[in-house]
């Protein structure tokens, strides 16, 4: 079997970066709602509610895996994938 070895020498993916600016973003407008919801309506249980429904774990979480299992698949069929950056090359 032959085995293809793709190289970047540069770090993560863009899609990796791009999701963390995103979630720091993200956790901004979320404290700021969550602020926002406690001084419009006085209960803490409504802004705790904000948090938990607008946490960015998802998207944080997520991007990572699924370059994971695009490296994975590439190794079942004979890629080496040694920088995840050059799975978004076009």
């Amino acid at each position: 079997m032959i085995v293809h070895i793709l190289l970047l020498t540069q770090g993560n993916a863009k899609i990796v970066s791009l999701a963390d600016r995103w979630a720091t973003w993200i956790v901004v407008i979320a404290l700021l709602a969550a602020v926002g919801t406690y001084v419009v309506t006085g209960e803490i249980i409504r802004a705790v509610t904000i948090l938990v429904v607008f946490c960015p774990c998802a998207l944080v979480l997520a991007t990572p895996a699924a370059i994971m299992a695009a490296i994975s698949n590439a190794s079942q069929h004979g890629f080496l994938v040694r920088r995840s950056r050059v799975l978004k090359r076009t």
